[in-house]
C-alpha cells in the first residue's frame, strides 16, 4: 500500500499515516509496531500513532531501518525496468501511478523473512 505525500510535513504524514493504517485495519490486519528512520518528522508521530496502539521502533542516529530501505531499493530498481520498457517517456504526473501500480506488484508476493 503506498501513499502520495504532498509534503514531509508532520501534518500530512500524520494523514497518511492514518490513511494507511484505516486501510490495513479495514483489511483485517493487526498492527502493532512500526519501523521508521530517525527523522524527526517520523518520530513525532509516535503519539499519533500510540493512541492507535502501534508502538513506532525508530532506527539508531546515523542508521536506516534496514527492512525499509531494501524494500524502496528493490522498488526503485523494479520502477527502473517499467521505465526503461516503455516505448515513450513517461510524463511526471503520472510517476505517482507507476510508484502505486510497483508497490501493489510488490506486495503480491509475501515476503521471506
Amino acid at each position: 500500500m503506498s501513499n502520495y505525500l504532498k509534503a514531509k510535513d508532520s501534518k500530512f504524514i500524520e494523514k497518511e499515516l492514518n490513511a494507511q493504517v484505516s486501510g490495513y485495519r479495514a483489511k483485517h490486519f493487526d498492527i502493532h509496531s512500526a519501523q521508521c528512520d530517525s527523522e524527526s518528522t517520523l518520530i513525532a508521530q509516535s503519539a499519533p500513532l500510540g493512541m492507535m496502539g502501534i508502538h513506532l521502533e525508530p532506527s539508531a542516529p546515523g542508521t536506516h531501518a534496514v527492512v525499509v530501505e531494501r524494500t524502496i531499493g528493490i522498488l526503485r530498481v523494479g520502477l527502473r525496468k517499467i521505465l526503461s520498457m516503455l516505448p515513450y517517456n513517461l510524463p511526471s504526473s503520472l510517476i505517482k501511478w507507476l510508484v502505486a501500480y510497483a508497490v501493489r506488484f510488490h506486495n503480491v508476493f509475501p515476503s521471506v523473512s
